[in-house]
């Protein structure tokens, strides 16, 4: 079955950024706010633009108006921190080290180097 009733179904068959976000927004990572960040971020804002005036930038793409890098989902810098606290604090992963979890942190996410 398709939606609430059979979660992993449901996030099998979404594309791999539309189930991130769903997570990101569900643990108060409110990604609706990003498109804001990424006009003033000094990393993405020249590329999102660009892409917003619809030119191609290499590698880079938007989908449902978040800037992706290749199949990852590009993180605006001043949230980059607050996302790996809050993995490394979070109850489902206290005893991983900072380095572990940035590097699982990236196999889904892009973002500046910190």
């Amino acid at each position: 079955m398709k939606g609430n009733t059979n979660n992993v179904a449901y996030f099998l068959i979404r594309p791999l950024i539309m189930a991130l976000t769903t997570i990101l927004n569900s643990c108060g990572h409110e990604t609706s706010d990003w498109t804001l960040l990424y006009k003033s971020d000094l990393e993405f804002s020249h590329t999102y633009q660009t892409l917003l005036e619809g030119q191609h930038v290499l590698d880079f793409h938007l989908q449902d108006a978040l800037l992706c890098h290749l199949s990852h989902l590009c993180v605006p810098s001043n949230e980059c921190a607050k996302m790996i606290w809050e993995a490394h604090y979070g109850r489902a992963a206290r005893d991983f080290w900072v380095d572990k979890i940035v590097v699982v942190l990236q196999k889904y996410f892009y973002w500046p180097k910190l």
